[in-house]
């Protein structure tokens, strides 16, 4: 069967429609989950701030003052950790939400509840190993890139125009990972649903089609993204960078809105694979199975 290329701004216009029509269910799943991951941010993170800052703002040069030295690595060691645990918190709450959505858009039929989509079942456990999976391979691609670099390719960087290289096969190596990931993509909505697809049936079902599912997912996420830093920035501009810091019912106030366009994106982002998943099934002879819904 010959695979037809997806309809890419068919497909992103479907997923921003989509999102907007059921912008009801988008604010009665996700204020949960959304809450969840602001507290989350002001409780692990706010008593860090500080830290954060001194890592963020630190320029080791190699003469720096021994002391100094190990209260920077003592510094960088607690902000890797308290984000690890953050990160694992968010990613959390993510799948809380992400789940939902993705049965809410492609089983519509079930009508998910509010307090039936916050129980964490089976299908939620598989999506949680579905990111760690993926998160992990498109790690192993950066570091193969990474020792690739190492051992054969620091002449050419530096023929390049050294820091311009560099910088040139960041984004190189960035696509990369992220087109081997838009590969595997669809074990997401088939962890939501309940139907088996391991990652050789996401490549089958995509292939040939990376470079379209890339630009919808960048079309799904970059707004949000973009969303989101005007507004930290907005706010650091009117009310100084530390002010945001200072209190923590504006420390709240802040991690909320980052968390509520973060979860819109959550929402375009499925509702875009949702699409993708529904076309491609139809174009591959097994089709794509829809379970009978169940909890």
């Amino acid at each position: 069967m010959t695979l037809q290329p997806l309809e890419i701004f068919a497909t992103i216009g479907a997923a921003y429609r989509d999102v907007w029509a059921i912008r009801r269910d988008l604010f009665l799943l996700a204020y949960v989950p959304a809450l969840a991951a602001a507290f989350a941010q002001l409780a692990i993170l706010g008593p860090y701030i500080p830290t954060l800052r001194r890592v963020m703002q630190a320029r080791p040069t190699p003469d720096m003052d021994p002391a100094a030295m190990a209260a920077l690595q003592v510094d960088l060691a607690t902000a890797m950790v308290v984000m690890l645990i953050y990160g694992l918190v968010w990613i959390v709450c993510g799948v809380i939400f992400a789940v939902a959505w993705y049965r809410r858009t492609l089983l519509p039929g079930e009508q998910p509840t509010v307090a039936a989509s916050l129980a964490w079942r089976a299908r939620h456990w598989r999506f949680l190993g579905r990111v760690v999976q993926l998160g992990l391979i498109g790690m192993l691609v950066i570091w193969v890139g990474g020792v690739l670099v190492s051992t054969i390719g620091g002449a050419v960087l530096t023929a390049a125009g050294g820091g311009s290289g560099a910088a040139l096969f960041a984004l190189v190596l960035w696509m990369a990972t992220a087109l081997v990931v838009m590969r595997l993509a669809m074990v997401f909505p088939a962890a939501a649903i309940d139907v088996p697809c391991n990652l050789q049936r996401s490549c089958r079902m995509t292939r040939g089609r990376a470079g379209a599912l890339f630009i919808i997912v960048l079309a799904a996420v970059l707004p949000m993204l973009v969303l989101q830093l005007t507004f930290e920035l907005n706010l650091a501009i009117a009310m100084g960078p530390d002010t945001l810091y200072e209190t923590l019912p504006l420390f709240f106030a802040v991690s909320l809105g980052q968390q509520a366009i973060a979860f819109i994106g959550w929402a375009l982002l499925a509702s875009a694979l949702s699409i993708v998943w529904r076309t491609l099934g139809r174009e591959t002879p097994e089709g794509v199975a829809v379970p009978v819904p169940r909890e």
